[in-house]
């Protein structure tokens, strides 16, 4: 079995699915899209490609987790920039 770099196991799964989430993000910024893929996610990462696969099916699921982050990022900012409009009609 693998070493976990956390007290638990899905501390562990988590602290990877970021990991991996963030390491896409980071070959799209200096790359682009097209060069998303479990090998170069993976090796950005730190992890193999086959450990990749533990997390994404395919290279579409990898774009899919990034594009639910940003979404979510971009959710929170409108909704940090519609608070000081809390009395007016929105």
């Amino acid at each position: 079995m693998p070493r976990i770099s956390a007290s638990t196991v899905a501390e562990h799964r988590a602290a990877q699915w970021a990991a991996l989430r963030a390491a896409a993000k980071a070959v799209i910024h200096e790359h682009g899209i097209a060069a998303v893929t479990p090998r170069s996610v993976g090796e950005r990462a730190g992890l193999a490609r086959s450990s990749v696969y533990e997390y994404f099916a395919s290279r579409d699921d990898i774009l899919v987790a990034v594009a639910i982050d940003e979404i979510e990022r971009w959710d929170a900012e409108i909704e940090l920039a519609l608070s000081g409009l809390a009395g007016e009609e929105r």
